[in-house]
């Protein structure tokens, strides 16, 4: 049961559909216990394990255990302690919040474009508290699971590099699409006269409301999390690198088709006051690499969220806010692309990489 939840919410995340068709049935069931206690070979290796393990509390059921990410002062309860160390237990609850998002945000673009004279339907408090309680379990991840950054600088490069990469490309990628859905993502990918005019037309609004929502601070906190798994997925090393991890490639695909969202919308909105990066300022680390690996807390990260000021870039391909956009996003692309090609794990890696090199080209 587990796994088959695990399948369904990585369909929502990878392929923007919907999958809660276990919810209620997985609801009751207890959370799995560690890998290794699963895969121990004899009784002998197991006690051994065990006893130095911090497995979910006895009983603790999925339901429970979303009941504690949703409340705050439940983050450092007894109760998700076990879960913290338990890297299938974390992926699988951040699939389901992520999943429960996604189905909340989906009915309310369904209603408000089917049923205009709707609007306002429902409980507004009750909404408000739901949307409060995803931001919870968010918080939970975010604090907890985002590796330091000198952690994440040993695994990164590594050929097996386990469930904690994994976990954090999976925080990265919900990250990105809770802030710029797939539905909005996909298009950017499609030839031109793919989709009628006035499809188009609505797509090009919706990026742009997008790109000034906040002063721009949700464009530029997307664009974080976007860089961070292009870094995390090793886009500028050769296959040898790869994590293994099967969101890998499509953590590559939908980081650069953000981070092309971005420049071409954006980084072209006056809010961001977009400068050129001069020579000087890389060689004196002025420049806030998106792609290198950093917590959500850090400062200059924080500050340039925040309020736009300073010169952003990806090491890969360079500066990300200045006049000469369509060439750096077509260096993205083509970097991207080609090491989507070079992928040799997940054979739809090959596909996604081709199509970002169509791209590239048009």
């Amino acid at each position: 049961m587990h796994l088959h939840q695990g399948l369904d919410t990585t369909a929502t995340l990878c392929w923007d559909v919907p999958g809660s068709s276990v919810y209620l049935e997985a609801a009751h069931a207890t959370l799995p216990c560690h890998d290794a206690l699963w895969e121990a070979p004899t009784a002998e290796v197991w006690a051994a394990l065990f006893s130095g393990s911090s497995p979910p509390a006895p009983g603790l059921t999925t339901m429970h255990a979303l009941h504690a990410l949703a409340d705050r002062t439940q983050h450092g309860s007894e109760a998700l302690r076990g879960v913290r160390s338990d890297g299938f237990a974390m992926t699988l609850l951040l699939g389901i919040v992520h999943a429960i998002g996604w189905l909340k945000a989906h009915e309310e673009e369904v209603t408000a474009l089917f049923l205009p004279q709707a609007k306002g339907w429902g409980d507004g408090g009750k909404a408000a508290v739901a949307g409060d309680a995803l931001e919870a379990a968010w918080e939970f991840y975010q604090e907890r699971v985002v590796l330091p950054a000198e952690v994440q600088r040993g695994l990164v490069g590594q050929v097996q590099v386990g469930p904690a990469v994994g976990l954090s490309l999976m925080l990265h990628l919900t990250a990105v699409t809770t802030r710029l859905p797939l539905r909005l993502l996909q298009p950017l990918a499609r030839p031109a006269g793919a989709v009628s005019s006035a499809a188009s037309i609505a797509h090009l609004d919706a990026l742009r409301m997008w790109a000034a929502s906040s002063n721009g601070q949700l464009a530029r906190r997307t664009a974080y999390h976007a860089g961070q798994l292009l870094e995390l997925a090793n886009y500028r090393t050769s296959p040898a690198a790869t994590s293994g991890q099967p969101l890998e490639p499509f953590a590559l695909f939908y980081g650069a088709l953000a981070l092309i969202a971005f420049l071409r919308f954006a980084a072209a909105q006056e809010a961001l006051k977009p400068l050129e990066v001069k020579e000087e300022d890389v060689k004196m680390g002025e420049v806030l690499w998106l792609d290198r690996l950093v917590g959500p807390d850090d400062d200059a990260l924080a500050e340039w969220v925040a309020d736009g000021a300073g010169e952003v870039g990806l090491k890969g391909v360079g500066a990300l806010g200045g006049v000469d956009r369509e060439a750096v996003a077509k260096r993205l692309l083509v970097a991207v692309g080609e090491r989507l090609k070079r992928g040799e794990v997940w054979g739809v890696g090959k596909g996604l990489g081709e199509t970002l090199l169509r791209m590239a080209e048009a």
